[in-house]
């Protein structure tokens, strides 16, 4: 018997939550811990504490990047963030399993609050739907799927 939507899945054997580590290793890369209890969310995501690099976002690239980057600013601009692609690493180009850092940011010229990749994935999930992103968030990967994006613009 599957378990539906609404049910927790069991874990695996080794499943475990990580270690925290402490804020003098999180501060330099504005590193966050996520806690399930407060965090964003939406229907049918259930979130697991994870520590993560805050404003950034990593783009899978067995995706098409480009379409990838397109959603993440349409999501991003109403929150008042630019999304920033970082400059391909030579060492992963090509590579089937590689992945690209995109940095969220403050738009130039506004106020509003600190850009960061679990947010920005749970807005993108919120209107393109959790089939349409793919294992991606705050130094996770994204995958957009193309039909979803072409219906939503």
């Amino acid at each position: 018997m599957q378990p539906s939507d609404d049910q927790p899945r069991a874990r695996k054997p080794l499943d475990r939550e990580p270690a925290v580590p402490p804020r003098s290793t999180l501060a330099p890369v504005q590193g966050r811990v996520l806690d399930p209890g407060t965090a964003i969310t939406v229907k049918g995501v259930d979130p697991r504490p994870t520590v993560y690099v805050g404003p950034r976002v990593l783009v899978s690239a067995s995706v098409d990047f480009e379409g990838a980057l397109e959603v993440l600013r349409a999501v991003a601009r109403p929150l008042k963030w630019e999304v920033v692609p970082r400059p391909e690493d030579p060492r992963t180009a090509g590579l089937k399993y590689a992945v690209r850092a995109v940095d969220i940011r403050v738009a130039s010229g506004e106020a509003t609050i600190a850009p960061d990749g679990w947010t920005l994935l749970q807005q993108t999930r919120a209107q393109f739907g959790n089939d349409a992103v793919r294992g991606w968030g705050s130094s996770m990967s994204c995958s957009p799927a193309t039909s979803r994006r072409t219906r939503s613009r």
